[in-house]
C-alpha cells in the first residue's frame, strides 16, 4: 500500500499510538494502494475491539491472535484494511519502541481463507493487510461482530523481554440505512496488550 492511510479528523493515530483507525472511500477491486478517507464527517460512535494475548510467549513460537470488533451506531460498516503494531522494551506504565524486526506476520484473508503476507508500513511500524484479490469483508450491521486472525512468528532475532501488541481495523467505510457511503467516523477503543518474550 504505497499511499499511506490518511488519519481521521480527530486523529485516531494519536488515540491508538501507531495504529490509525480511519474512515475511507470504498476501494476499487484489486487496488494496490490504501483507500483514501472521505471528506470530513462527524464522529458518530465507537469502534470496540477485543483480543486475547498470553502473558508469556516463547521465542521461536508463533502467536495466533483473533481480533473481534463491532461498532455501536445506526450505520453499517465495511472493513477495508487491518493493521497490527508491536512494541518491545515496554513496561506496564511506559511505552516501548515500535518495531517490525524479529517477527514474521501473516494475516488470514477473511474473503479467501488464505494466509497472506502484510504490507509493512516502516514509518509507523505497522503490519497492514488488504486482500490482494480485491475481496473485502462483508458489511456489518450495527452491533454485529466481525473478526480477523493474524499470526506472529518470533524469530531468533526477536529480543527477549517485555512486549506490547495492538491491532484491529485500520480503515473502513460507513454506510447509511439507504446503503449510501457516508463520511462519518468512529472513535477507536483498543488497548495495548502486554506479554513477555522468553527463551
Amino acid at each position: 500500500m504505497g499511499n499511506r492511510i490518511r488519519r481521521a479528523a480527530v486523529s485516531a493515530a494519536a488515540a491508538m499510538a501507531a495504529l490509525g483507525l480511519v474512515a475511507t472511500a470504498a476501494p476499487q477491486a484489486g487496488a494496490a494502494t490504501a483507500p483514501q478517507r472521505a471528506t470530513a464527517g462527524r464522529q458518530i460512535g465507537t469502534w470496540w475491539a477485543w483480543e486475547s494475548v498470553p502473558k508469556t510467549v516463547h521465542r521461536g513460537s508463533t502467536l495466533t491472535i483473533t481480533y473481534w470488533y463491532k461498532e455501536n451506531t445506526s450505520e453499517w460498516v465495511a472493513p477495508l484494511s487491518w493493521g497490527m503494531g508491536l512494541q518491545r522494551n515496554a513496561t506496564p506504565t511506559h511505552a516501548g519502541t515500535w518495531t517490525t524486526t524479529g517477527v514474521v506476520v501473516t494475516w488470514l484473508d477473511p474473503a479467501t481463507g488464505r494466509w497472506e503476507k502484510p504490507t509493512i508500513d516502516k514509518a509507523n511500524h505497522l503490519f497492514e493487510f488488504i486482500s490482494p484479490d480485491g475481496h473485502w469483508a462483508p458489511k456489518l450491521a450495527p452491533n454485529q461482530f466481525g473478526h480477523i486472525t493474524v499470526r506472529i512468528a518470533f524469530t531468533s532475532a526477536a529480543p527477549l523481554g517485555q512486549w506490547r501488541e495492538e491491532g484491529g481495523i485500520a480503515s473502513y467505510q460507513l454506510y447509511n440505512r439507504s446503503g449510501q457511503p457516508t463520511s462519518d467516523w468512529l472513535m477507536p477503543y483498543q488497548v495495548l496488550r502486554p506479554f513477555t518474550l522468553v527463551r
